[in-house]
């Protein structure tokens, strides 16, 4: 199994955000996210969270991928 060195984060919303930021502070591993509000995103590059251009992008680097989403139809929509 590969070393993860890179997180991805799809969706920090309410409940993505403060996760993501967890994840920045605490793993010690690099984390990408991306998110369609640029505010948030904004806020979690502050603390060191690499900003995503797109899930293609993250899905490239990342070793393990974190979705935080409102339902199935968006899961669906990222997954595919």
């Amino acid at each position: 199994m590969a070393e993860i060195e890179n997180l991805g984060f799809v969706g920090v919303g309410v409940m993505g955000e403060p996760i993501c930021r967890n994840l920045a502070e605490k793993s010690g591993l690099a984390v990408l996210a991306t998110d369609l509000r640029p505010e948030p995103l904004e806020r979690l590059a502050a603390v060191g969270v690499e900003v995503a251009t797109d899930v293609a992008s993250i899905a490239a680097r990342a070793q393990l991928i974190f979705l935080s989403l409102p339902g199935g139809a968006e899961v669906e929509a990222v997954a595919t």
